[in-house]
């Protein structure tokens, strides 16, 4: 995409704008929001709309009293959940289909503009006769949605639609001191506290002639917000975020006591087996990746979902470690695990260390054998 700085331009190519009024006050009405279960409260007046100026444009940014009462509102609510800024944004998307339902997205998508800018995130617009789009800079690498590098900086369409499709656009940008505006930062260690809401599953999973009925509890409210959150590289943070303490109490629990009795040989089976035969395999159109509480809920799963599930119920349940085998040829992903056994019985060495492959994804594989040929894959230390 090209972008040309043109105050003048966009004054004229924006259909709408948003305009403060000067003499606008704190005190508004009660909205509420509803984020993953939890009701949300906020005291907001939702402002009108006027023809696009430069002199609106100017007056937009200038009277701020109200956005940093929404801003203090924003910071106090989320605080109890440990939110990071991609949570908030996530309200912010929330709070503004609810206050704004009426008007159009381009009005929409230009006071989430003023909101966070108003926060000192590095953001701009991009903009068209016929579109409007919030491009932001992250801590994060963000895949399959627009993004545009500006210098050494990458800035990434804040909808995360897939959909999407490139336009030409120039861009705006109100910033006024570069070095003051900082990336959006996701918390890539552990997620937010949501915990509203829950909802109970029953896998039956059948080994060796006998049939376990694994009563779960998930927490639907993360399930939800992950959903929404944009594509995520493979990386570290899905086993960081791991699994809901609702999960652990659950789910590992009763697989930690069915496998009590088992060599770890046999306890890495049961746990394979499960993770081939209790969620069924199925390509996901979506070309998103599911955190493994994600995939408990879901009623089917692809190679990388499977993967980051085993993973996490084998750190979970018999404290091993785990890498990740990526065959981009074959857009294929399963997982290797630290070995016990000896030199020669393993896959591989890495880091000094042995490991065997594990194929969660096609039934009937045992620890050890592998689809496909271990050396044309990428390893991935998660």
């Amino acid at each position: 995409m090209s972008f040309i700085l043109n105050i003048r331009s966009f004054s004229i190519a924006l259909f709408l704008v948003w305009s403060l009024n000067s003499n606008a006050h704190v005190d508004g009405k009660k909205i509420c929001v509803d984020l993953y279960g939890h009701e949300l409260i906020f005291n907001y007046q939702p402002e009108k709309t006027t023809a696009a100026s430069t002199e609106a444009i100017t007056t937009f940014y200038r009277n701020s009293s109200q956005t940093n009462s929404l801003i203090r509102q924003l910071d106090s609510l989320m605080l109890p959940f440990a939110a990071d800024d991609m949570a908030k944004l996530l309200l912010l998307k929330k709070f503004t289909s609810v206050a704004y339902k009426n008007e159009e997205p381009r009005l929409q998508t230009l006071f989430m503009f003023s909101v966070l800018i108003e926060q000192h995130k590095d953001v701009l617009l991009g903009y068209s006769d016929h579109s409007l789009t919030l491009y932001g800079r992250a801590n994060l690498a963000i895949d399959n949605c627009l993004f545009i590098q500006k210098g050494p900086h990458v800035y990434y369409d804040l909808s995360f639609s897939q959909a999407a499709m490139p336009v030409a656009e120039q861009e705006f940008n109100a910033k006024r001191d570069e070095k003051k505006y900082v990336p959006l930062v996701m918390n890539m260690f552990e997620p937010p506290k949501f915990n509203a809401l829950t909802v109970t599953k029953i896998f039956p999973y059948e080994y060796d002639g006998f049939v376990y009925f694994f009563t779960t509890k998930i927490n639907l409210s993360m399930v939800n917000y992950y959903k929404e959150l944009p594509t995520i590289s493979i990386s570290s943070v899905y086993l960081n975020y791991g699994l809901s303490t609702k999960a652990r109490e659950t789910l590992v629990k009763e697989i930690k006591k069915a496998v009590s009795g088992m060599t770890k040989e046999r306890a890495l089976d049961f746990i394979l087996k499960f993770t081939q035969q209790a969620i069924e395999y199925r390509r996901d159109l979506r070309e998103k990746f599911a955190f493994p509480e994600e995939t408990l809920a879901s009623n089917y799963a692809d190679c990388e979902d499977k993967a980051a599930l085993f993973a996490k119920l084998t750190q979970e349940v018999l404290g091993l470690r785990t890498v990740a085998l990526y065959y981009k040829d074959a857009e294929h992903i399963n997982v290797a695990v630290v070995s016990w056994r000896k030199n020669d019985e393993a896959n591989f060495t890495f880091n000094n260390e042995h490991y065997i492959i594990c194929e969660p994804s096609g039934k009937g594989f045992s620890p050890g054998e592998n689809a496909i040929n271990s050396s044309l894959a990428q390893l991935i230390d998660w």
